[in-house]
Order: C-alpha cells, then structure tokens, then sequence
C-alpha cells in the first residue's frame, strides 16, 4: 500500500515544537488561575444521629401488646428501610446497658457511626438493644454532637418518652450545641409523652433550632421520623436563633430584626423582649405560639403588645386559639406600629410583651421582628387591595419533586413555585414558604388524595381539607369570598382540591382593611394544608397531598421609596488609602502598573507576539524547500 504524507510539520519539526508550546501560552492566557481555589466541597447533602430512649419506661405496654420500646423498634425497621441513599446516618442509644447506679448516667452507645446508610447494621443495632436504664438525655446530645462532626448539614433526632432523669439540662445542652453552628439543629420526637416529659422535650427541640413531633402511636412514630430522615437528606437548616425571653423590662433581651425561637409556659406565662428601632423606623413584630397536642388549641390565648419600658401600651393585638378546627394549628398575634406612633409613646427602647392565657404546657413560642425604614411619598403608591377583589386561582404547574412540610412556620421550607408532593397525618397542619416581593401576589392549591387506610379509619366520619395562606408575620389571611373554595368534607375515597390566595404585596395595604393589612410587606408568605379530626381520629394515618404554590405579578412593582440613613462621604483619602494633598499623585499612581512591574500576563502576550512571528518566519522557510 502507497504511504500516505500529510500536509504540515512533521513531529518532532522546530515548527511543531512552537506550535505546542503556543497552544500552552494560548491555554494559559485562556484559563483561570486555579492554584488558590479551594477543593470542591464533597461534604454529603446531610448527616443525621438517631439517639433513641432505651430506658426503663420504655417497657411500659403500648396499648397493642407490645411495649413502647418494642413498638418503636418495629417502627424504626420501617423507617431504615426507607432511609434516602443520600443521607449519612447513624444510631445511638441510651439506657440499654447499665440498670441503674455507676455509670448509669453515662450509658449512651453509638452502636452505628454516622456514615453512609447501612440498613443491615442498622436493623441489627436495633435487635440487639434492650430498654433497662436511665434517661441520660443531655449526656447522650453531647455525644451525638461529637457522633456528627464539626461540619456540614448535621441533625439530632432524639425519640424519647420520658425526661431526663440524671440531673442534666438537656434544653441548655440543645442550646449550647447549637451556638456552635449554624448547620447543627435538634429535632425531637416525644413517643406516648406524659405532661411533663412533652414540656421538657419541647423546649430541647426550640433550644435546638428543631420542631417537637408528638407521635401517640407507632404508626405516628413512622411517619414523622421518615418525614424528618427525608429532610435531613437535603440538608435542611432551619430559621430562627434561640433565645430566652425575659420575666420584665430588667432581665429582656433585645431583637435585632430576625426571627427567634423561645417557649413560653415554662418560667411563667409572659416573655418580654426589647426593640430599639432607628429614628422614623415602623416596628413590625409577631408572636407565634404552636399547641403540640390536638386538645391544647381549645383554651390557648396569646396576647402581644409593644410598650414603653414604664408600661405604656404603644399598640397592642391579641390572637385567640381556634380549637373550633381541631387541628395543631399555630396561634398568632401580630402588630405593627409605625414611627410616628412610636414617636408619640416616646422614646426607646420599647419593650415586646408576650402574654399566654388559659394554658398550662410550655409551647414553642416564635418571635419575628421586622424593622422598616421610613419610606419617601408613599401616596404615589399602589392602592391598597379592596377586601374581597383579590381571589387568584392558581393551577397545578411544573411538578418539582417531594417536599417536606413542617408544622411551624420557622420549620416551614422555603420553596419555589411548582407542585410538589408531600403527605399530612389527619389532625396536622404543615407549612410551606414562598418568597415574595412588592407587587407580587401567592395563590396555593392542594390536592388531598385518596388514601383507602385512612378512610378505613376515619369510618365515614368526614373531616375538613383546607388550604391557608399567612404573611411574613404568620398572621392567616381572611377573605370571606375564598370560603366556599378553601375548604371542603374529605372522607378519604376520592380526591378533593381547595385554593386560597393573598392579595397582591402592596405598602397602601397596610392602611386598608384589616384582612389585607398583612400583605403590606415582602418577605415569606406561607401556604398551610390541614386534615381537622377529633383527637379520637387524631391517629388515622397519612394522606398524600399534591401542594401547587403559583406566584404571579410583577416583583418590585410599586415598591417604596425608603429613607437611608445619611453616612459621612469618604474624603479622597480615605477612599483612596492615600494621604488628602498630591490627589493627582494619587490619580497617577492609580494608573500606572503595579509596584513588581508588568505582570505575567503580559510578558505572555509579548512571548506570544514573538512566536507568532517566529512561527511564520519558519514556515515561509519550510515551504520554499
């Protein structure tokens, strides 16, 4: 066969040589500099420790011929086999080996490090442990911080039907931990809990920046510990710092404009704050209180007002339970005040009073403080939304993928428009957020589907599937026109759709009538879907849901115009870093190259020129051969 000769340099020519070598420069010119950046981050998307409550008490009988530890037991092999592939886990359990005296206080095991999900050694953990002991509940939450590492998405989930019974402050451990970071939360799950453990495990999941769950039965058990290993997968942080309210104005904490978790019921029935808002500012606050069992919401009352330090009410809202639903829904209180009241009641700091009526448990308690600028010509803004107008029905759209609801609006994730699909145990209510702007407006519509168990359950009894949505300070938006479409009877059979929406985010809103003044504001707004039951159905089970969040308008459309606070100009100098006199000493050193001389990109620019010519010298050369 005939050699076949290409055209072009042959390897190894002075030609091919350069040719390489100019493909570097070019390659290096072209590329970014990387030597300094960090390694990708191969942290998973979550790590979560299981520390389960193998102590004397759980071998008390469940109601169904096991006792509770075996019940859980078996309610925890259902959720291991549905762990997310994603998610690290681990297992760690207290109480199982030492009976009582020394050492008793210190028996918590990780029987399971945290790593990649291995179900076998995890179904085996669980066969092997034995409820005998103590309830060293901080002791083991210290360790299960150690159990997860100092970085990443790290969660605690602790399943305990009791109180801690070694002397230790689980709730100020939950605390300690996580002002150790930001992406360490605690979350709990109290299995057929007395009074007095649900009080102390309530407030271990606020002062851990996690949700208390009650779950009665094993069933219950199951579904809030898949719901919790789900979201700990997708490294969910949640919202809102710790904090301890004060008796009075002497020992208050002051806000700065965030969200806080605290309890209430546990130190006494008020919790007071301080607020020190800028001159002409408009102080907006809510109080959000959260029953964690279904008879609490009957008689919870919950009272906010803003004063001065001496007690004089500036404004004041009380929000009033709704046990009529029978559903574990938050109770709200919300007020605002603008700066010119403010400045009326005189001057600051104001004080942020919390008053609870009627009950006797210590609830989650939630606290949002907004601070808002003083805003320029607010009367060339939008109207406010007329009562009535705004009904915006939304549709199904893009389906996005699962999402896992939380029973508290700080839990609550925050998500984008689209449908997702979720499930909601009858008797509970889950929120979902959505960021909205000025001008914008949330429509939701969920979808309550059939689930032939639960209607099995509920034995023709027929609850209520409704849909509500709730401004940036939790306060439900009522419209007497959106009654008829949100809500409607379910009896399990056959799937029911309900809607509801906001008015549009307008500041004029605010000056309006009273059910649209909470959409005077952007920030999150909040979609609820709840099953109402009577707590004899309280336990029938979960029903899957479809949750359809449709934003509409156009963001940033009438927003106001606010004042800013006036900050000193920088004298050249300061701006510069150089000295106020030789300015165009300055302007002329600003110019010219760096003090090290021309830098490395451009002697590889000249290199480059150099070979360009170079390179076609040599090749006129090779061509006349």
């Amino acid at each position: 066969m005939p050699s076949t000769r290409t055209s072009g340099p042959r390897p190894g020519h002075p030609v091919t040589a350069l040719l390489a070598l100019l493909a570097l420069l070019v390659a290096g010119l072209a590329a970014p500099a990387v030597a300094d950046e960090e390694p990708e981050d191969e942290t998973p998307q979550g790590r979560m420790v299981l520390v389960l409550d193998a102590s004397g008490s759980m071998q008390e009988p469940h109601g169904d011929g096991r006792s509770r530890f075996r019940a859980a037991v078996g309610a925890l092999r259902e959720v291991v086999s549905a762990l997310p592939g994603e998610l690290e886990a681990g297992l760690r359990v207290y109480g199982s080996r030492i009976d009582d005296g020394p050492g008793s206080c210190q028996d918590s095991e990780l029987v399971v490090p945290v790593g990649p999900v291995d179900k076998p050694a995890l179904r085996e953990a669980l066969g092997g442990a034995r409820p005998l002991g103590n309830t060293p509940i901080a002791h083991s939450l210290r360790e299960a911080a150690k159990d997860l590492g100092d970085e990443g998405s790290r969660t605690i989930v602790l399943v305990s039907d009791g109180e801690e019974s070694c002397g230790g402050d689980p709730c100020q451990v939950a605390r300690d931990l996580t002002e150790r970071g930001l992406d360490l939360h605690v979350d709990v799950v109290g299995f057929q809990v007395d009074a007095a453990a649900r009080n102390q495990l309530t407030c271990v999941a606020q002062a851990g920046r996690g949700t208390f769950y009650d779950a009665p039965d094993a069933d219950a058990l199951v579904s809030q510990l898949s719901r919790l290993s789900s979201r700990a997968a997708r490294a969910y942080t949640p919202r809102g710092v710790p904090i301890e309210g004060g008796d009075d104005v002497q020992d208050a904490p002051t806000l700065e404009p965030q969200a806080y978790l605290d309890t209430i019921g546990d130190g006494g029935d008020t919790e007071t704050y301080l607020v020190d808002p800028a001159p002409g500012s408009t102080v907006h606050v809510s109080a959000t209180d959260r029953p964690t069992l279904l008879d609490l919401s009957d008689s919870e009352q919950l009272e906010l007002l803003v004063t001065t330090r001496d007690g004089d009410v500036c404004d004041q809202q009380r929000g009033t339970g709704m046990g009529a639903f029978d559903r574990l829904a938050p109770i709200t209180a919300a007020v605002t005040v603008p700066g010119e009241d403010l400045e009326q009641c005189g001057p600051g700091p104001y004080a942020v009073v919390v008053n609870r009526f009627e009950g006797d448990e210590v609830m989650p308690l939630e606290v949002t403080y907004v601070e808002e600028p003083e805003a320029r010509a607010t009367e060339a803004l939008p109207p406010a939304v007329e009562s009535g107008s705004y009904a915006s029905r939304g549709r199904f759209g893009r389906q996005v993928g699962d999402a896992f609801g939380a029973p508290s609006f700080t839990g609550a994730p925050v998500l984008e428009p689209g449908t997702y699909t979720d499930s909601v145990l009858v008797s509970e209510t889950l929120y979902y957020g959505v960021e909205l702007d000025w001008g914008q407006q949330l429509t939701c519509e969920v979808e309550f589907r059939r689930s032939p168990a639960v209607n099995r359950a509920l034995d023709n009894r027929n609850p209520t599937a409704k849909v509500s949505v709730h401004g940036p300070l939790h306060d439900e938006f009522f419209d007497s026109s959106q009654i008829e479409h949100n809500s409607e009877l379910f009896n399990a059979s056959r799937p029911v759709r309900v809607w509801s929406s906001a008015p549009p985010v307008r500041y004029q809103n605010r000056s309006g009538d009273p059910e649209v003044w909470s959409a005077s504001l952007p920030g999150t707004y909040y979609c609820a879907a709840f099953l109402n039951a009577s707590s004899e159905y309280a336990s029938a089970g979960e029903v899957p849901i479809r949750v359809g969040l449709t934003v509409s308008g156009t963001a940033g459309e009438g927003a106001p115009d606010y004042v800013e606070e006036e900050t000193p100009t920088p004298s050249p100098s300061e701006a510069t870093g150089g000295d106020a006199e030789g300015d165009d000493d300055a302007d002329d050193a600003a110019a010219a190259p760096d003090e090290g001389g021309i830098p490395l990109w451009g002697w590889m620019l000249a290199a480059l020129l150099v070979l360009v010519l170079v390179l076609g010298l040599l090749t006129r050369r090779a061509a006349r051969r």
